[in-house]
């Protein structure tokens, strides 16, 4: 028969032996996951971090990246045509949005990206631009459709 104790810090439910020390859950610290780092991840990531972190990852790859984002494959941009395979295809642009930090800037960015005639282009934009270009869109969106009243 398992015994429990009131004191949490002394057993555990369903332990043995009231006398035998709790089980506690370990907690990810950077200190206790530092082997699995690369070697300029000196602080926690910030909490919107996926964590895509390896411990070979140059300083070219110091990143954090939102394991969140937005795709949208954009209907009316004329699609870029493509060689895959022996076969010509075509390919909707998209257009994702996420969040994007240096390890070494003091904040995110939103970064917009869209692949255009096989190159990537990316816009990094504060969060203050990325909050006016929303509040611009949305102004727009309203305006288009209320009909174009004002």
């Amino acid at each position: 028969m398992h015994s429990q104790s009131s004191n949490p810090a002394t057993a555990v439910e369903g332990s043995a032996s009231a006398s035998q020390p709790a089980v506690q859950p370990r907690v990810m610290t950077l200190e206790n996951q530092v082997s699995d780092l690369p070697y300029w991840l000196t602080s926690p990531c910030p909490h919107w971090c996926g964590g895509f972190h390896r411990p070979h990852d140059t300083i070219h790859d110091a990143l954090h990246l939102s394991d969140f984002d937005v795709t949208l494959q954009l209907t009316t941009q004329e699609a870029d045509p493509h060689v895959n395979r022996d076969e010509l295809g075509i390919e909707p642009v998209q257009l994702a949005a996420s969040l994007r930090q240096h390890h070494l800037e003091a904040a995110p960015r939103v970064a917009l990206v869209a692949d255009i005639d096989g190159k990537e282009r990316d816009l990094k934009l504060t969060l203050a631009e990325a909050r006016e270009l929303a509040a611009g869109l949305t102004h727009l969106l309203s305006l288009a459709e209320d009909g174009g009243a004002r």
